[in-house]
């Protein structure tokens, strides 16, 4: 299927591709307003949600929404994930995938998950991705819409199937560039050099990382200058990529 997007549309696909160019914590739905509000209404969405699918456990956490009340997330974490019938079906599949192409409307609306808990949330119809890098889950795109909205279609499929493997990448690329793993990787780093240089490669100013961190500008640019040093670097575009080698 074709895209014809008029200039709004348009604009709002460029704003997302632009704003996934770099690294996405796993918190980004909430931290990053401005990049859920665009996906919100590029998509069409009433709803976005996210989750992490940890494998070890088998438990799907850190669930987050825009468009709801956010304590609809914690009632899925909590009670609602254990009698999902859809997630699991949408986790194998992978690629984006409307909730009825796995589940039919009325056999869902039998469930004690759509009676106690989407119908009661207004969330009827959906449209989901889980996302990898390489083989490892690094989350997800929960997209639903509310009774009174046209069901998504072929036309959403495509869309986010552009934004895919772009989410997917910047949600890697944050774990790799995680304070944790650059420790491990530049041995001479200390622990909050290390927290330091995970957030400049993430975009944040020298002020964010001090209201962040609970320290001063000066105390950041101190640190920094240490980063620098010993990585061998003289700015932060040469950070980036001194730790972004393989």
């Amino acid at each position: 299927m074709g895209l014809n997007l008029n200039d709004a549309e348009l604009a709002r696909l460029m704003g997302v591709i632009r704003a996934v160019q770099r690294p996405l914590p796993a918190d980004w739905l909430v931290s990053r307003p401005s990049l859920s509000r665009g996906l919100q209404a590029l998509i069409g969405a009433d709803f976005i949600g996210t989750t992490q699918w940890n494998a070890k456990t088998r438990r799907i956490e850190s669930p987050r929404c825009v468009g709801r009340d956010a304590e609809m997330a914690h009632e899925y974490a909590q009670e609602y994930q254990h009698c999902d019938p859809i997630s699991p079906k949408l986790r194998r599949r992978r690629g984006p995938t409307l909730v009825r192409q796995v589940m039919d409307q009325s056999e869902l609306r039998r469930t004690r998950y759509y009676n106690e808990f989407l119908r009661r949330h207004a969330t009827t119809d959906g449209l989901d991705v889980y996302l990898y890098d390489g083989t490892t889950n690094v989350g997800d795109l929960r997209f639903w819409r509310a009774p009174s909205s046209q069901p998504f279609g072929e036309r959403e499929l495509v869309l986010v199937k552009i934004i895919e493997p772009l989410f997917a990448r910047a949600l890697g690329r944050h774990k790799h560039w995680s304070a944790g793993n650059l420790q491990l990787r530049f041995e001479s780093l200390t622990v909050r050099e290390a927290e330091i240089a995970e957030a400049v490669v993430s975009g944040q100013t020298d002020r964010m990382i001090a209201e962040n961190l609970g320290i001063s500008v000066w105390t950041v640019r101190t640190h920094l200058t240490h980063v620098f040093d010993k990585l061998g670097v003289s700015n932060r575009t040469s950070l980036a990529a001194r730790i972004n080698e393989p």
